[in-house]
């Protein structure tokens, strides 16, 4: 079991330099849908669970509204969905 890390009062702006999307293990398309939405660098909520959550880990995370929780939470889910499913 890990322990929870905290996060500074800056939770909305983006984490220092090396933490962009590029970085994750999610495909081409997805990264090219962030990018459009204005998704480049994570905030230190997404640098801190995304990685986790992505390696099929669960856990539990708090950060302040707007930090970026909901993409957080989501792209995990949306990177085991096959679109091919639903046509």
């Amino acid at each position: 079991m890990t322990t929870p890390s905290q996060t500074s009062s800056t939770e909305n702006t983006p984490t220092a330099p090396g933490t962009s999307f590029s970085q994750l293990p999610i495909s081409p398309a997805m990264l090219a849908n962030l990018q459009q939405l204005g998704y480049v660098q994570m905030t230190p909520i997404q640098a801190a669970s995304l990685p986790l959550s992505l390696a099929g880990h669960d856990l539990i995370a708090q950060a302040k509204t707007g930090s970026g929780k909901t993409a957080a939470f989501g792209l995990p889910l949306l990177t085991k969905l096959n679109p091919r499913n639903f046509a």
